[in-house]
């Protein structure tokens, strides 16, 4: 940044630049590429502004917003079309990520249409219960706990469904640990249980 001479000479060895999750950037990461990038220079930046997980660290999803105000004269090359998940998983995350208020606008498909047992719990009711009477029909239905996932928004929403399932007679693997009962909050609930209970 301060020395002209060793900037010129580390444009010039970096005339095409190609910086892969994009969106993860630090600032100062993102101004090393601009530094190295020169006004002649050519940035290559591949992410998805939908998925900027390191925000804590100052990553933005306005890098791949913004890119071609960041690097003037840029083109972009939308990837629409997700080959990994089956349709049901494809269409309600796309449904979630529309509520994302500032977001490159596009339009997320899948290659494949089959819904795959797909469900989203919904917003009422006791999202447990709902949980556990999806999970116990597929296994009334000949579908083994094995190939069930459940996914909660954090790992220590997982807590009641496993033991709803336990409950329910239907085996669990994976999930929280031994580890959940060390958080301050879960030792503090069952310390409370404990006293409430007269135990």
């Amino acid at each position: 940044l301060r020395d002209p001479a060793a900037r010129a000479a580390a444009q010039k060895a970096c005339r095409c630049l190609l910086v892969d999750e994009f969106q993860d950037l630090t600032p100062a990461h993102l101004l090393l590429v601009r530094l190295l990038s020169g006004a002649e220079g050519a940035v290559f930046g591949v992410g998805d502004d939908d998925q900027t997980i390191y925000g804590y660290n100052g990553a933005d999803p306005a890098w791949l917003i913004d890119f071609a105000d960041i690097f003037p004269g840029a083109g972009d090359h939308p990837l629409q079309v997700n080959y990994r998940c089956p349709g049901g998983v494809v269409g309600a995350a796309d449904t979630l990520l529309r509520h994302n208020t500032r977001r490159v606008a596009k339009t997320i498909r899948a290659q494949h249409s089959d819904r795959d047992g797909f469900m989203v719990a919904p917003a009422t009711g006791d999202s447990v219960d709902v949980t556990v009477q999806a999970v116990t029909t597929a296994v009334a239905a000949g579908d083994s706990p094995s190939d069930i996932a459940v996914l909660t928004r954090v790992n220590s929403l997982l807590a009641p469904v496993q033991v709803a399932l336990t409950q329910a007679g239907v085996a669990v693997t994976g999930g929280v640990g031994a580890e959940f009962a060390d958080r301050t909050a879960v030792r503090a609930a069952l310390a409370w249980l404990r006293l409430a209970c007269g135990d």
